[in-house]
């Protein structure tokens, strides 16, 4: 199976659990395009969405979340999902979220999950 298959797979699965009318899985489904291209900003989803950042922040308020906790919640599912893919490199992850480079991308993944991605993979 080809990698952006495989990506693509993962997303659609973690898009399945999102209500589609929501403004939240709007969003979510946006950052999912944008983020291996590493230009997934506040700005350029509201764009993509037709409205002004200011709108988007104030739906985004109205559910009790902003835009920043759903790029994290987003990045979190997909790289949980990425690294237990064992022919995945760490690089090739940290780009497909959109990260600079790999020690942001470790960094953060030890936030949301308490471990390196390696030791992540090797317990799953």
């Amino acid at each position: 199976m080809r990698a952006a298959q495989v990506n693509d797979n993962i997303a659609i699965d973690y898009l399945a659990c999102l209500d589609r009318s929501d403004v939240i899985t709007g969003v979510t489904r946006k950052v999912i395009d944008l983020l291996p291209d590493g230009e997934c900003s506040r700005d350029k989803v509201a764009s993509a969405l037709g409205m002004s950042p200011g709108t988007l922040q104030l739906k985004l308020s109205q559910h009790g979340t902003n835009f920043q906790q759903l790029l994290d919640d987003t990045r979190k599912e997909l790289g949980c999902s990425y690294v237990q893919q064992p022919t995945r490199s760490v690089t090739e992850i940290t780009f497909l979220l959109g990260f600079n480079d790999t020690s942001n991308f470790t960094r953060a993944f030890k936030r949301w999950t308490g471990m390196s991605p390696t030791e992540y993979r090797h317990k799953r």
